[in-house]
């Protein structure tokens, strides 16, 4: 499942689940979030951290990089992240 498509973020959010998107999901295998964290001590992507009862992780990757899932709950599915131009203000 997609979980958040089409972020559109000031840069002033703390979480992406802060980040205004789109209502509706048109999400392409090709805008699938993947991120790569270069700082010395990255966070593992397991278990995932959570903003509220968002949760996040980092799959298909290692402990440092990865395709961005989401889920609302501890209790839904996982989900993708899909965005047509992410940048730095969405991360």
């Amino acid at each position: 499942p997609i979980n958040m498509d089409d972020l559109a973020c000031t840069g002033r959010e703390t979480y992406l689940d802060e980040c205004a998107q789109a209502s509706t999901e048109n999400c392409d295998y090709t805008e699938a979030v993947y991120l790569s964290c270069s700082y010395p001590s990255a966070p593992s992507a397991t278990p995932p951290t959570a903003s509220g009862p968002w949760e996040y992780r980092l799959v298909g990757g290692g402990s440092d990089y990865g395709r961005l899932e989401t889920r609302p709950n501890a209790q839904s599915s996982w989900g993708t992240v899909c965005d047509d131009f992410f940048g730095s203000l969405d991360a």
